[in-house]
Protein backbone atom coordinates (compact mmCIF):
# COMPACT_ATOMS: atom_id res chain seq x y z
CA UNK A 1 0.00 0.00 0.00
CA UNK A 2 1.53 3.70 -0.89
CA UNK A 3 -1.11 6.32 0.17
CA UNK A 4 -4.06 6.48 2.55
CA UNK A 5 -6.33 9.52 2.85
CA UNK A 6 -9.60 9.83 4.72
CA UNK A 7 -12.86 11.83 3.92
CA UNK A 8 -16.36 11.96 4.38
CA UNK A 9 -18.69 10.60 1.46
CA UNK A 10 -21.46 13.02 -0.11
CA UNK A 11 -23.69 10.56 1.93
CA UNK A 12 -21.87 11.75 5.14
CA UNK A 13 -20.68 8.27 5.39
CA UNK A 14 -16.89 8.16 6.69
CA UNK A 15 -14.32 6.52 4.33
CA UNK A 16 -10.56 5.55 3.94
CA UNK A 17 -9.27 5.69 0.89
CA UNK A 18 -6.23 3.07 -0.16
CA UNK A 19 -4.09 3.09 -2.98
CA UNK A 20 -2.42 0.27 -3.64
CA UNK A 21 1.06 0.41 -5.01
CA UNK A 22 2.00 0.02 -9.08
CA UNK A 23 1.16 -3.43 -9.98
CA UNK A 24 1.47 -4.75 -13.78
CA UNK A 25 -2.66 -4.12 -13.90
CA UNK A 26 -2.39 -0.54 -12.49
CA UNK A 27 -4.19 -0.11 -8.90
CA UNK A 28 -6.40 -1.58 -7.47
CA UNK A 29 -7.75 1.28 -4.88
CA UNK A 30 -9.77 0.34 -2.25
CA UNK A 31 -12.54 2.41 0.18
CA UNK A 32 -13.07 1.17 3.98
CA UNK A 33 -15.22 1.56 6.06
CA UNK A 34 -13.68 2.92 9.30
CA UNK A 35 -16.69 2.42 11.55
CA UNK A 36 -17.12 -1.55 10.05
CA UNK A 37 -14.23 -2.85 11.19
CA UNK A 38 -12.42 -1.12 8.05
CA UNK A 39 -14.31 -3.52 6.04
CA UNK A 40 -13.71 -3.18 2.05
CA UNK A 41 -16.80 -1.49 0.70
CA UNK A 42 -15.62 -0.87 -3.01
CA UNK A 43 -12.57 -1.20 -4.85
CA UNK A 44 -11.41 0.88 -8.27
CA UNK A 45 -9.79 -1.06 -10.80
CA UNK A 46 -8.40 -0.68 -14.45
CA UNK A 47 -12.14 -2.09 -15.19
CA UNK A 48 -13.70 1.29 -13.52
CA UNK A 49 -11.32 3.72 -15.40
CA UNK A 50 -10.58 1.90 -18.52
CA UNK A 51 -7.12 2.99 -18.45
CA UNK A 52 -4.13 1.99 -16.47
CA UNK A 53 -3.66 3.90 -13.31
CA UNK A 54 -1.07 5.53 -12.77
CA UNK A 55 0.71 6.76 -9.77
CA UNK A 56 -1.32 5.82 -6.67
CA UNK A 57 -1.80 9.52 -5.24
CA UNK A 58 -5.74 9.67 -5.72
CA UNK A 59 -7.62 12.08 -3.86
CA UNK A 60 -11.48 13.23 -3.08
CA UNK A 61 -13.28 16.67 -4.44
CA UNK A 62 -14.99 18.27 -1.37
CA UNK A 63 -18.31 17.06 -2.11
CA UNK A 64 -16.87 13.52 -1.54
CA UNK A 65 -18.54 12.55 -4.38
CA UNK A 66 -15.43 12.24 -7.13
CA UNK A 67 -12.44 10.26 -6.87
CA UNK A 68 -9.30 11.47 -9.11
CA UNK A 69 -7.07 9.06 -10.22
CA UNK A 70 -4.02 9.43 -11.95
CA UNK A 71 -3.72 7.88 -15.28
CA UNK A 72 -1.12 7.23 -17.42
CA UNK A 73 -0.32 5.68 -21.67
CA UNK A 74 3.09 4.06 -21.04
CA UNK A 75 3.64 2.52 -24.62
CA UNK A 76 3.49 5.48 -25.86
CA UNK A 77 4.77 8.35 -23.30
CA UNK A 78 8.35 7.63 -23.74
CA UNK A 79 7.76 9.02 -27.48
CA UNK A 80 5.21 11.14 -27.36
CA UNK A 81 4.81 13.83 -24.26
CA UNK A 82 1.02 14.74 -22.50
CA UNK A 83 -0.11 11.67 -23.02
CA UNK A 84 -1.69 11.07 -19.22
CA UNK A 85 -4.88 12.25 -18.04
CA UNK A 86 -7.03 12.05 -14.70
CA UNK A 87 -10.10 10.04 -14.32
CA UNK A 88 -12.93 11.99 -12.54
CA UNK A 89 -14.91 8.80 -10.86
CA UNK A 90 -18.49 9.12 -9.48
CA UNK A 91 -18.90 7.17 -6.51
CA UNK A 92 -22.49 7.43 -6.58
CA UNK A 93 -23.13 6.44 -10.07
CA UNK A 94 -19.53 4.75 -11.36
CA UNK A 95 -19.10 6.72 -14.44
CA UNK A 96 -15.38 7.78 -15.13
CA UNK A 97 -14.79 11.18 -16.85
CA UNK A 98 -11.53 11.57 -18.12
CA UNK A 99 -9.66 14.64 -18.52
CA UNK A 100 -6.72 14.04 -20.95
CA UNK A 101 -3.52 15.84 -21.72
CA UNK A 102 -2.35 16.03 -17.84
CA UNK A 103 1.21 15.65 -18.47
CA UNK A 104 3.17 12.52 -18.66
CA UNK A 105 2.82 11.58 -15.07
CA UNK A 106 0.14 13.32 -13.29
CA UNK A 107 0.64 12.71 -9.31
CA UNK A 108 -0.19 15.33 -6.42
CA UNK A 109 -3.57 17.30 -6.52
CA UNK A 110 -4.80 20.44 -4.75
CA UNK A 111 -8.75 21.03 -5.11
CA UNK A 112 -10.61 24.42 -4.34
CA UNK A 113 -12.28 24.81 -1.23
CA UNK A 114 -15.44 25.19 -3.63
CA UNK A 115 -14.41 22.31 -5.81
CA UNK A 116 -14.58 24.57 -9.26
CA UNK A 117 -11.35 23.78 -9.68
CA UNK A 118 -8.34 20.71 -9.36
CA UNK A 119 -4.26 21.55 -9.86
CA UNK A 120 -2.41 18.55 -10.60
CA UNK A 121 1.62 18.35 -10.74
CA UNK A 122 3.09 16.73 -13.60
CA UNK A 123 6.21 15.00 -12.29
CA UNK A 124 7.65 13.73 -15.82
CA UNK A 125 7.15 17.51 -17.28
CA UNK A 126 7.73 19.13 -13.89
CA UNK A 127 4.66 21.02 -14.98
CA UNK A 128 1.29 22.31 -12.60
CA UNK A 129 -1.89 21.60 -14.81
CA UNK A 130 -5.11 23.38 -13.57
CA UNK A 131 -8.53 21.74 -14.51
CA UNK A 132 -12.05 23.36 -14.27
CA UNK A 133 -14.28 20.87 -12.73
CA UNK A 134 -17.07 22.12 -15.10
CA UNK A 135 -15.76 21.51 -18.01
CA UNK A 136 -13.43 18.69 -17.02
CA UNK A 137 -10.73 20.55 -19.21
CA UNK A 138 -7.41 21.96 -18.30
CA UNK A 139 -7.70 25.54 -18.65
CA UNK A 140 -4.24 26.50 -17.73
CA UNK A 141 -0.54 24.89 -17.15
CA UNK A 142 2.94 26.49 -16.34
CA UNK A 143 6.07 25.52 -14.90
CA UNK A 144 6.11 24.01 -10.99
CA UNK A 145 9.29 25.93 -10.42
CA UNK A 146 10.68 22.44 -8.69
CA UNK A 147 12.32 19.55 -10.44
CA UNK A 148 9.79 15.97 -10.07
CA UNK A 149 6.95 17.72 -8.17
CA UNK A 150 5.31 15.55 -5.60
CA UNK A 151 2.81 16.68 -3.26
CA UNK A 152 1.08 19.98 -4.21
CA UNK A 153 -1.02 22.34 -1.07
CA UNK A 154 -3.13 25.13 -1.47
CA UNK A 155 -2.81 28.35 0.71
CA UNK A 156 -5.60 29.47 3.28
CA UNK A 157 -6.81 31.87 0.49
CA UNK A 158 -6.08 29.84 -2.00
CA UNK A 159 -4.30 32.36 -3.88
CA UNK A 160 -0.98 30.51 -3.68
CA UNK A 161 0.37 26.76 -4.90
CA UNK A 162 2.96 25.21 -3.10
CA UNK A 163 4.96 22.25 -5.03
CA UNK A 164 6.30 20.03 -2.97
CA UNK A 165 10.04 19.55 -5.27
CA UNK A 166 11.04 15.67 -4.89
CA UNK A 167 12.52 15.13 -7.74
CA UNK A 168 10.07 12.43 -8.72
CA UNK A 169 11.31 10.61 -11.90
CA UNK A 170 14.56 12.09 -11.88
CA UNK A 171 17.11 12.27 -8.68
CA UNK A 172 14.53 11.59 -6.14
CA UNK A 173 16.11 13.14 -3.30
CA UNK A 174 14.53 16.76 -3.58
CA UNK A 175 14.87 19.82 -0.72
CA UNK A 176 12.95 22.21 -1.99
CA UNK A 177 9.26 24.03 -2.31
CA UNK A 178 7.91 25.97 -4.58
CA UNK A 179 4.95 28.88 -5.45
CA UNK A 180 2.73 29.26 -7.99
CA UNK A 181 0.08 32.36 -8.08
CA UNK A 182 -2.97 30.31 -8.46
CA UNK A 183 -4.88 32.89 -10.62
CA UNK A 184 -2.14 34.06 -12.97
CA UNK A 185 -0.27 30.58 -13.12
CA UNK A 186 2.89 32.91 -12.79
CA UNK A 187 5.72 33.01 -10.18
CA UNK A 188 5.66 35.55 -7.42
CA UNK A 189 9.10 36.76 -7.53
CA UNK A 190 8.41 39.94 -5.74
CA UNK A 191 6.90 37.71 -2.91
CA UNK A 192 10.19 36.09 -1.63
CA UNK A 193 13.79 36.85 -2.64
CA UNK A 194 15.05 33.28 -3.64
CA UNK A 195 12.92 30.88 -5.20
CA UNK A 196 12.57 27.90 -4.68
CA UNK A 197 12.19 28.01 -0.93
CA UNK A 198 15.50 25.63 0.44
CA UNK A 199 14.58 23.56 3.36
CA UNK A 200 17.61 22.65 4.53
CA UNK A 201 18.16 20.11 7.43
CA UNK A 202 18.11 16.61 6.64
CA UNK A 203 15.24 17.54 3.44
CA UNK A 204 16.07 14.58 0.95
CA UNK A 205 12.92 13.50 -1.01
CA UNK A 206 10.47 15.71 0.40
CA UNK A 207 7.20 14.05 -0.60
CA UNK A 208 3.43 15.47 1.04
CA UNK A 209 2.64 18.92 2.38
CA UNK A 210 -0.11 19.49 4.92
CA UNK A 211 -1.67 22.62 5.73
CA UNK A 212 -1.65 23.02 9.50
CA UNK A 213 -5.37 23.42 10.67
CA UNK A 214 -5.34 26.37 12.49
CA UNK A 215 -5.20 29.41 10.15
CA UNK A 216 -4.26 31.81 12.70
CA UNK A 217 -0.40 29.35 12.98
CA UNK A 218 -0.37 29.59 9.00
CA UNK A 219 2.16 26.63 8.56
CA UNK A 220 3.18 23.98 5.85
CA UNK A 221 4.07 20.87 7.19
CA UNK A 222 6.36 19.24 5.19
CA UNK A 223 6.82 15.24 5.36
CA UNK A 224 10.71 13.86 4.53
CA UNK A 225 10.91 10.21 2.90
CA UNK A 226 14.69 10.46 3.10
CA UNK A 227 15.47 12.38 6.11
CA UNK A 228 14.60 11.59 9.65
CA UNK A 229 12.60 14.99 10.23
CA UNK A 230 9.09 16.63 9.68
CA UNK A 231 9.91 19.95 8.32
CA UNK A 232 7.77 23.02 9.64
CA UNK A 233 7.48 25.87 6.81
CA UNK A 234 6.21 29.41 7.71
CA UNK A 235 3.71 30.57 5.27
CA UNK A 236 4.19 34.45 6.63
CA UNK A 237 7.72 34.49 5.87
CA UNK A 238 8.32 31.66 3.90
CA UNK A 239 11.35 30.57 6.03
CA UNK A 240 11.58 27.41 7.54
CA UNK A 241 10.14 27.24 11.54
CA UNK A 242 11.34 23.65 12.94
CA UNK A 243 12.54 20.43 12.15
CA UNK A 244 10.82 18.06 14.02
CA UNK A 245 12.73 14.65 14.65
CA UNK A 246 10.70 11.68 13.65
CA UNK A 247 10.99 8.63 16.56
CA UNK A 248 13.51 6.48 16.42
CA UNK A 249 15.25 8.37 13.08
CA UNK A 250 12.46 6.64 10.70
CA UNK A 251 11.28 8.64 7.57
CA UNK A 252 8.25 10.27 6.85
CA UNK A 253 6.35 9.53 3.68
CA UNK A 254 2.42 11.15 4.89
CA UNK A 255 0.83 13.09 7.67
CA UNK A 256 -2.20 14.26 8.95
CA UNK A 257 -4.24 16.49 11.92
CA UNK A 258 -6.60 14.91 14.05
CA UNK A 259 -8.98 16.81 16.43
CA UNK A 260 -9.98 15.24 19.68
CA UNK A 261 -12.51 16.00 22.01
CA UNK A 262 -11.73 15.15 25.79
CA UNK A 263 -13.38 11.92 25.67
CA UNK A 264 -11.15 11.24 22.34
CA UNK A 265 -13.40 10.94 19.79
CA UNK A 266 -11.09 12.43 16.61
CA UNK A 267 -11.72 14.21 13.93
CA UNK A 268 -9.63 13.94 10.53
CA UNK A 269 -9.03 17.60 9.56
CA UNK A 270 -6.16 17.14 7.29
CA UNK A 271 -4.31 15.04 5.45
CA UNK A 272 -1.97 14.51 2.14
CA UNK A 273 -4.88 14.22 0.63
CA UNK A 274 -5.68 17.54 1.50
CA UNK A 275 -8.15 19.56 3.65
CA UNK A 276 -10.89 18.01 5.26
CA UNK A 277 -14.85 19.77 5.59
CA UNK A 278 -14.14 21.98 8.87
CA UNK A 279 -11.14 23.32 6.75
CA UNK A 280 -12.49 23.79 3.80
CA UNK A 281 -15.10 26.02 5.52
CA UNK A 282 -12.64 28.41 6.99
CA UNK A 283 -10.45 28.47 3.75
CA UNK A 284 -13.91 29.15 1.66
CA UNK A 285 -14.44 32.23 4.29
CA UNK A 286 -10.87 33.59 4.09
CA UNK A 287 -11.38 32.85 0.17
CA UNK A 288 -14.38 35.16 0.40
CA UNK A 289 -13.12 37.66 2.76
CA UNK A 290 -9.53 38.28 -0.06
CA UNK A 291 -11.77 38.81 -2.49
CA UNK A 292 -13.90 41.31 -0.83
CA UNK A 293 -10.83 42.77 0.45
CA UNK A 294 -9.06 42.82 -2.83
CA UNK A 295 -9.30 46.89 -4.76
CA UNK A 296 -11.68 47.11 -6.78
CA UNK A 297 -10.42 48.13 -10.70
CA UNK A 298 -9.78 51.53 -11.53
CA UNK A 299 -11.64 53.30 -14.98
CA UNK A 300 -8.45 53.88 -17.46
CA UNK A 301 -7.23 56.74 -17.95
CA UNK A 302 -8.21 59.29 -20.76
CA UNK A 303 -6.26 59.18 -23.14
CA UNK A 304 -3.54 62.30 -24.11
CA UNK A 305 -3.10 62.12 -20.03
CA UNK A 306 -0.26 64.06 -18.70
CA UNK A 307 1.50 64.74 -15.59
CA UNK A 308 1.37 63.22 -11.62
CA UNK A 309 -1.19 61.43 -12.82
CA UNK A 310 0.11 59.39 -15.99
CA UNK A 311 3.33 58.96 -14.22
CA UNK A 312 1.37 57.27 -11.32
CA UNK A 313 -0.88 55.33 -13.62
CA UNK A 314 2.12 53.83 -15.20
CA UNK A 315 3.95 52.92 -12.74
CA UNK A 316 0.96 51.22 -11.05
CA UNK A 317 0.70 49.41 -14.56
CA UNK A 318 4.40 48.34 -15.13
CA UNK A 319 4.40 47.52 -11.01
CA UNK A 320 1.45 45.89 -10.07
CA UNK A 321 -1.58 45.40 -12.71
CA UNK A 322 0.29 44.56 -16.43
CA UNK A 323 -0.80 40.83 -16.88
CA UNK A 324 -2.16 40.69 -13.28
CA UNK A 325 1.35 40.92 -12.17
CA UNK A 326 3.08 43.74 -13.59
CA UNK A 327 5.67 44.30 -15.85
CA UNK A 328 8.38 44.09 -13.70
CA UNK A 329 7.79 40.60 -12.48
CA UNK A 330 9.23 39.40 -15.66
CA UNK A 331 10.78 41.97 -17.33
CA UNK A 332 12.64 43.51 -13.93
CA UNK A 333 12.40 47.14 -12.27
CA UNK A 334 14.85 48.78 -14.86
CA UNK A 335 12.76 46.80 -18.10
CA UNK A 336 15.76 45.16 -19.40
CA UNK A 337 14.46 41.42 -18.74
CA UNK A 338 16.88 38.45 -19.41
CA UNK A 339 16.89 35.16 -20.70
CA UNK A 340 16.62 33.66 -17.23
CA UNK A 341 13.32 34.95 -17.28
CA UNK A 342 12.95 34.06 -20.86
CA UNK A 343 11.76 38.55 -21.52
CA UNK A 344 13.14 40.93 -23.94
CA UNK A 345 14.06 44.27 -23.10
CA UNK A 346 10.98 46.56 -22.86
CA UNK A 347 12.96 49.61 -22.62
CA UNK A 348 11.29 52.42 -24.74
CA UNK A 349 8.80 50.05 -26.10
CA UNK A 350 5.67 51.97 -27.43
CA UNK A 351 2.23 50.59 -28.38
CA UNK A 352 3.12 49.75 -32.21
CA UNK A 353 6.12 47.25 -31.14
CA UNK A 354 3.90 45.63 -27.95
CA UNK A 355 1.21 45.28 -30.93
Amino acid sequence: FHHITGFTDWQGRQRVLVAFGRTPGGAPHYLLDPQDNNRVVRAITMEDIGFKVGHPYPTVDPTGRFVYVSIIAPPWRAQIHNTGGIAKLNLETGAATIIPFVGDNPIGMAHTSDGRFTYVNDSEGSTVYKIDNTTNSIVGHTSAGVTGPYGLVLNWDETLLYPIGKGEGGHNIGSVVGIINAATLTTPRQLVRQLPINLGGSASSIDHGILHPDPKVNELWVSNMNGWETIVLDLNTHKVKAYIPTPNGGDTHNGSFVRYTPDWKGELLADMGGPKAAVRALMRERVAAAQAAAPAPKPAAAPGGTGQNALALGRTIFEKTAGGVGCASCHGMNGRGGAQFNAPDIRGADEMRLR
